[in-house]
């Protein structure tokens, strides 16, 4: 099971709770010019799932949204009780 989880009241990161362990799975991010600069591992994993999965996207980031994100990944993983990421990462991201 996949869901969204907000911070600051804003849908902001997913929540993977599965088998293997619970995890959390950081938003897409795209850059000013639309490419995506951190997600696109989270991206391909959505696909190979086959599912429809709602995922956010922050769009127009630059470094200071990075830092951003890096620090409230970090208050939602503390706050939560969840690593950042999948418990194996030789594994891979994996949707349950």
């Amino acid at each position: 099971m996949a869901r969204i989880v907000e911070w600051q009241g804003q849908p902001f990161a997913l929540l993977v709770e599965g088998a293997t362990g619970d995890y959390l799975v950081p938003p897409i991010i795209r850059d000013k010019a639309g490419r995506v600069v951190e997600g696109a591992e989270v991206l391909e994993a959505v696909a190979e799932s086959g599912r429809t999965v709602p995922l956010p996207v922050i769009e127009g980031a630059g470094p200071e949204v990075l830092a951003m994100v890096d620090q409230a990944m970090a208050e939602l993983s503390a706050k939560l009780g969840v690593p950042i990421g999948p418990p194996d990462p030789a594994k891979g991201l994996r949707l349950p």
